[in-house]
């Protein structure tokens, strides 16, 4: 079984920037000069995992939601009902984040404790699917990106 950063590499590896440079951070965290990195480029990546995590089913080349998380599109409801409200669950969160136009009232220490989790929460649902369908990166773990800490090393 996968491990949570590797999920997070591969979900995210054909991201578009910036999200795929919030990749680094959701699996090793954040180090004091990587805020301003954040502040200055959360809210964008907010947007971007919106699209993409809505952009997913569509890209499976799936006919339904329920296809693309489950194989297939289950003969009752019920059977699809867990999967489907953890779903719901992600893209209403990552929804409300991208609706934030204020960042700086926010408090970029709260954004980057909610959009982070939210990235790595993500990956964890959706690697499977992801994975099944062929959508995750074959790359190498990303760098963390330029004007953070650790690419300065």
């Amino acid at each position: 079984m996968a491990r949570l950063k590797e999920k997070v590499e591969k979900v995210y590896g054909s991201a578009p920037s910036p999200l795929s440079d919030f990749a680094p951070f959701a699996r090793e965290g954040l180090d004091g000069a990587d805020y301003k990195f954040v502040e200055s480029n959360g809210p964008e990546a907010a947007r971007q995992l919106l699209r993409f995590v809505s952009e997913l089913p569509a890209k499976s080349g799936s006919t339904s939601l329920e296809q693309f998380l489950l194989g297939v599109k289950p003969s009752n409801a019920a059977a699809a009902a867990k999967a489907l409200g953890d779903w719901d669950k992600l893209v209403t969160r990552s929804f409300e984040l991208a609706q934030i136009t204020d960042w700086d009232e926010a408090g970029v220490r709260d954004m980057a404790e909610q959009l982070l989790p939210l990235i790595r929460e993500v990956a964890e649902f959706v690697y499977p699917a992801a994975t099944a369908w062929g959508l995750t990166s074959a790359t190498g773990p990303a760098s963390k990106p330029a004007g953070s800490r650790a690419s300065d090393s």
